[in-house]
Protein backbone atom coordinates (compact mmCIF):
# COMPACT_ATOMS: atom_id res chain seq x y z
CA UNK A 1 0.00 0.00 0.00
CA UNK A 2 2.11 3.20 -0.97
CA UNK A 3 0.52 5.89 1.92
CA UNK A 4 1.56 9.37 2.85
CA UNK A 5 0.42 12.73 2.92
CA UNK A 6 -1.62 14.49 0.26
CA UNK A 7 0.83 15.53 -3.16
CA UNK A 8 3.91 13.64 -1.87
CA UNK A 9 3.67 11.93 -5.62
CA UNK A 10 2.24 8.71 -4.61
CA UNK A 11 0.29 8.69 -7.58
CA UNK A 12 3.20 9.67 -9.58
CA UNK A 13 5.32 6.70 -8.13
CA UNK A 14 2.35 4.71 -9.05
CA UNK A 15 2.73 5.72 -12.46
CA UNK A 16 6.29 5.36 -12.70
CA UNK A 17 6.41 1.30 -11.52
CA UNK A 18 3.89 0.51 -14.12
CA UNK A 19 5.19 2.63 -16.55
CA UNK A 20 1.91 3.54 -17.37
CA UNK A 21 -0.44 6.28 -16.90
CA UNK A 22 -2.76 4.93 -14.47
CA UNK A 23 -3.44 6.96 -11.81
CA UNK A 24 -4.35 10.84 -12.40
CA UNK A 25 -1.69 13.21 -11.06
CA UNK A 26 -2.46 16.78 -10.38
CA UNK A 27 -0.83 19.26 -8.03
CA UNK A 28 -3.72 20.07 -6.04
CA UNK A 29 -4.16 18.08 -3.05
CA UNK A 30 -7.01 15.36 -3.01
CA UNK A 31 -7.08 14.17 -6.48
CA UNK A 32 -7.02 10.39 -5.27
CA UNK A 33 -10.34 9.74 -4.12
CA UNK A 34 -10.12 5.90 -3.48
CA UNK A 35 -7.85 3.04 -3.22
CA UNK A 36 -6.85 1.93 -6.91
CA UNK A 37 -5.68 -1.85 -7.25
CA UNK A 38 -2.73 -2.33 -9.95
CA UNK A 39 -0.78 -5.42 -10.53
CA UNK A 40 3.19 -4.79 -11.43
CA UNK A 41 5.43 -7.41 -12.36
CA UNK A 42 8.94 -7.16 -11.33
CA UNK A 43 11.69 -9.85 -11.81
CA UNK A 44 9.76 -12.71 -11.65
CA UNK A 45 7.65 -11.25 -8.78
CA UNK A 46 4.17 -9.81 -9.03
CA UNK A 47 3.18 -6.93 -7.00
CA UNK A 48 -0.59 -5.55 -6.08
CA UNK A 49 0.13 -2.10 -5.30
CA UNK A 50 -2.32 0.03 -4.08
CA UNK A 51 -2.07 3.76 -4.62
CA UNK A 52 -4.19 5.27 -1.57
CA UNK A 53 -5.87 8.56 -0.67
CA UNK A 54 -3.31 11.13 1.15
CA UNK A 55 -4.07 10.78 4.98
CA UNK A 56 -4.64 14.35 6.88
CA UNK A 57 -5.36 14.41 10.78
CA UNK A 58 -8.59 13.83 12.11
CA UNK A 59 -9.78 17.13 12.43
CA UNK A 60 -8.60 18.35 9.50
CA UNK A 61 -10.83 16.14 7.63
CA UNK A 62 -13.44 18.74 5.95
CA UNK A 63 -17.36 17.32 5.04
CA UNK A 64 -17.98 13.25 4.20
CA UNK A 65 -15.65 13.10 1.00
CA UNK A 66 -12.36 13.17 2.91
CA UNK A 67 -13.41 10.53 5.67
CA UNK A 68 -14.38 8.14 3.63
CA UNK A 69 -11.16 9.35 1.46
CA UNK A 70 -9.01 8.23 4.68
CA UNK A 71 -10.90 5.51 6.05
CA UNK A 72 -10.22 3.46 2.61
CA UNK A 73 -6.38 4.05 2.48
CA UNK A 74 -6.71 3.01 6.43
CA UNK A 75 -8.66 -0.07 5.19
CA UNK A 76 -6.14 -0.82 2.09
CA UNK A 77 -3.22 -0.38 4.57
CA UNK A 78 -4.79 -3.28 6.95
CA UNK A 79 -5.18 -5.61 3.33
CA UNK A 80 -1.63 -4.89 2.57
CA UNK A 81 1.44 -6.98 3.44
CA UNK A 82 3.86 -3.65 3.32
CA UNK A 83 3.51 -0.07 3.55
CA UNK A 84 5.37 2.12 1.27
CA UNK A 85 5.42 5.73 3.51
CA UNK A 86 6.74 8.22 0.68
CA UNK A 87 8.05 11.74 1.91
CA UNK A 88 8.27 14.37 -0.33
CA UNK A 89 12.18 15.00 0.17
CA UNK A 90 11.91 18.93 -1.26
CA UNK A 91 9.87 19.45 1.76
CA UNK A 92 11.65 17.28 4.55
CA UNK A 93 9.91 15.07 7.41
CA UNK A 94 6.85 16.46 9.16
CA UNK A 95 4.45 15.96 11.71
CA UNK A 96 2.12 14.63 9.01
CA UNK A 97 4.65 11.61 8.01
CA UNK A 98 5.20 10.59 11.38
CA UNK A 99 1.73 10.20 12.30
CA UNK A 100 1.17 7.64 8.79
CA UNK A 101 4.09 6.01 9.57
CA UNK A 102 2.28 5.26 13.48
CA UNK A 103 -0.12 4.06 11.34
CA UNK A 104 1.44 1.83 9.59
CA UNK A 105 3.32 -0.02 12.56
CA UNK A 106 0.17 -0.17 14.90
CA UNK A 107 -0.93 -2.52 12.21
CA UNK A 108 2.09 -4.58 11.73
CA UNK A 109 3.26 -4.27 8.57
CA UNK A 110 6.32 -4.12 6.65
CA UNK A 111 7.50 -0.99 5.99
CA UNK A 112 9.60 0.95 3.42
CA UNK A 113 10.48 4.51 3.40
CA UNK A 114 10.64 6.22 -0.24
CA UNK A 115 12.10 10.32 0.08
CA UNK A 116 10.50 11.08 -3.06
CA UNK A 117 11.01 14.37 -5.31
CA UNK A 118 14.92 13.50 -4.26
CA UNK A 119 15.93 15.30 -7.71
CA UNK A 120 14.88 18.55 -6.57
CA UNK A 121 17.57 18.55 -3.87
CA UNK A 122 20.40 16.63 -6.09
CA UNK A 123 20.17 15.50 -9.64
CA UNK A 124 19.93 11.44 -10.08
CA UNK A 125 23.38 10.19 -10.55
CA UNK A 126 22.70 6.83 -11.87
CA UNK A 127 23.85 4.90 -8.40
CA UNK A 128 20.92 5.43 -6.67
CA UNK A 129 21.75 2.95 -3.74
CA UNK A 130 24.91 5.42 -2.99
CA UNK A 131 24.93 7.72 -0.20
CA UNK A 132 25.61 11.39 -0.52
CA UNK A 133 26.32 13.82 2.03
CA UNK A 134 22.58 15.44 1.74
CA UNK A 135 21.21 11.55 1.66
CA UNK A 136 23.34 10.76 5.02
CA UNK A 137 22.07 14.21 6.92
CA UNK A 138 18.57 12.95 5.80
CA UNK A 139 19.01 9.31 7.62
CA UNK A 140 20.28 10.61 10.64
CA UNK A 141 17.42 13.23 10.74
CA UNK A 142 15.04 10.39 10.27
CA UNK A 143 16.61 7.96 12.46
CA UNK A 144 16.20 10.86 15.06
CA UNK A 145 12.95 12.26 14.93
CA UNK A 146 11.23 8.84 13.98
CA UNK A 147 12.63 6.10 16.16
CA UNK A 148 9.06 4.25 15.95
CA UNK A 149 10.26 3.12 12.39
CA UNK A 150 13.80 3.10 12.86
CA UNK A 151 13.59 -0.77 11.36
CA UNK A 152 12.30 0.58 8.08
CA UNK A 153 14.70 0.61 5.22
CA UNK A 154 14.93 3.99 3.18
CA UNK A 155 15.28 4.43 -0.26
CA UNK A 156 15.63 8.07 -2.31
CA UNK A 157 13.29 8.37 -5.59
CA UNK A 158 12.29 10.64 -7.93
CA UNK A 159 9.13 9.74 -9.68
CA UNK A 160 9.05 12.51 -12.44
CA UNK A 161 12.62 11.36 -13.24
CA UNK A 162 11.73 7.26 -12.57
CA UNK A 163 14.72 7.30 -10.96
CA UNK A 164 15.55 4.85 -7.77
CA UNK A 165 12.44 2.79 -8.53
CA UNK A 166 14.20 -0.68 -8.99
CA UNK A 167 15.67 -0.49 -5.24
CA UNK A 168 12.14 0.51 -3.42
CA UNK A 169 10.95 -3.19 -5.04
CA UNK A 170 13.92 -4.87 -3.98
CA UNK A 171 13.65 -3.42 -0.61
CA UNK A 172 10.60 -4.55 -0.18
CA UNK A 173 10.87 -7.44 -1.39
CA UNK A 174 13.52 -7.95 1.52
CA UNK A 175 11.32 -6.80 3.91
CA UNK A 176 8.58 -8.92 3.08
CA UNK A 177 11.47 -11.70 3.56
CA UNK A 178 12.42 -10.91 6.97
CA UNK A 179 7.70 -10.08 7.52
CA UNK A 180 8.16 -13.74 7.36
CA UNK A 181 10.86 -14.45 9.47
CA UNK A 182 10.62 -17.59 11.65
CA UNK A 183 13.77 -18.25 14.27
CA UNK A 184 13.84 -21.90 16.23
CA UNK A 185 12.60 -21.85 19.97
CA UNK A 186 16.45 -23.37 21.25
CA UNK A 187 18.09 -20.93 19.58
CA UNK A 188 15.72 -18.13 20.52
CA UNK A 189 15.88 -19.28 24.43
CA UNK A 190 19.72 -19.10 24.04
CA UNK A 191 19.35 -15.87 22.67
CA UNK A 192 16.82 -14.24 25.74
CA UNK A 193 19.16 -15.71 28.07
CA UNK A 194 21.94 -14.27 26.92
CA UNK A 195 20.31 -10.87 26.66
CA UNK A 196 19.42 -11.45 30.82
CA UNK A 197 22.00 -13.01 32.01
CA UNK A 198 24.20 -9.85 30.43
CA UNK A 199 21.43 -7.13 31.96
CA UNK A 200 19.46 -8.56 34.25
CA UNK A 201 15.94 -6.52 35.56
CA UNK A 202 14.23 -5.89 38.91
CA UNK A 203 12.37 -3.10 40.16
CA UNK A 204 11.23 -2.61 43.58
CA UNK A 205 12.99 -5.46 45.50
CA UNK A 206 11.89 -8.29 42.23
CA UNK A 207 13.85 -9.78 39.90
CA UNK A 208 11.95 -10.28 36.85
CA UNK A 209 12.52 -13.54 35.70
CA UNK A 210 12.04 -15.22 32.24
CA UNK A 211 11.35 -19.02 32.29
CA UNK A 212 10.81 -19.60 28.05
CA UNK A 213 10.42 -17.93 24.80
CA UNK A 214 8.24 -18.83 21.59
CA UNK A 215 7.32 -17.50 18.61
CA UNK A 216 3.74 -17.56 17.59
CA UNK A 217 3.36 -16.55 14.75
CA UNK A 218 4.82 -14.24 11.77
CA UNK A 219 3.66 -11.40 9.65
CA UNK A 220 5.21 -9.47 11.32
CA UNK A 221 7.71 -11.77 13.98
CA UNK A 222 5.93 -12.57 17.09
CA UNK A 223 7.45 -13.53 20.55
CA UNK A 224 5.75 -14.66 23.47
CA UNK A 225 7.38 -14.55 26.85
CA UNK A 226 6.63 -16.51 30.42
CA UNK A 227 7.71 -14.85 33.33
CA UNK A 228 7.25 -15.02 37.00
CA UNK A 229 5.33 -11.87 36.98
CA UNK A 230 4.23 -9.55 34.01
CA UNK A 231 3.94 -6.84 35.53
CA UNK A 232 7.60 -6.39 35.91
CA UNK A 233 8.35 -6.02 32.69
CA UNK A 234 9.02 -2.35 31.78
CA UNK A 235 8.66 -1.43 28.37
CA UNK A 236 12.21 -0.25 28.06
CA UNK A 237 13.50 -3.74 29.11
CA UNK A 238 11.23 -5.15 26.44
CA UNK A 239 12.93 -2.89 23.75
CA UNK A 240 16.31 -3.83 24.86
CA UNK A 241 15.49 -7.34 24.28
CA UNK A 242 14.18 -6.42 21.17
CA UNK A 243 17.29 -4.38 19.95
CA UNK A 244 19.50 -7.27 21.27
CA UNK A 245 17.01 -9.47 18.51
CA UNK A 246 17.73 -7.33 16.04
CA UNK A 247 21.60 -7.21 17.19
CA UNK A 248 21.92 -10.81 16.31
CA UNK A 249 19.08 -10.68 13.22
CA UNK A 250 19.10 -7.42 11.81
CA UNK A 251 15.06 -8.33 10.08
CA UNK A 252 14.99 -5.00 8.05
CA UNK A 253 11.44 -3.93 7.15
CA UNK A 254 9.50 -5.39 9.81
CA UNK A 255 8.50 -4.92 13.24
CA UNK A 256 8.74 -7.38 16.00
CA UNK A 257 6.08 -8.38 18.50
CA UNK A 258 7.05 -9.23 22.31
CA UNK A 259 4.11 -10.37 24.52
CA UNK A 260 4.36 -10.95 28.31
CA UNK A 261 2.35 -13.76 29.93
CA UNK A 262 2.32 -15.18 33.03
CA UNK A 263 4.08 -18.97 33.58
CA UNK A 264 1.84 -19.63 36.71
CA UNK A 265 -1.78 -20.58 36.41
CA UNK A 266 -3.81 -18.11 37.99
CA UNK A 267 -6.42 -20.50 41.05
CA UNK A 268 -9.21 -20.85 40.83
Amino acid sequence: AIVGRPNVGKSSLLNAFTGEQRAIVSDIPGTTRDAVDTLCDYNGERFRLIDTAGLRRHGKIQGTVEFYMANRATKALERADCALLVVNGEEGLTDGDKRIGKVAHDAGRACVIAINKWDVKEPPDGHPRSKSILKKDFLRILRDQFPELSYAQVCFTSATESAGLEPVLDTVLSSLENYNFRLSTGTLNRLIQEATFERPYSTKGKSLKIYYTTQVSTRPPTFVLFVNDPELMHFSYKRYLVNCLRKKYPLEGTPIRMNVKSSHKPRE
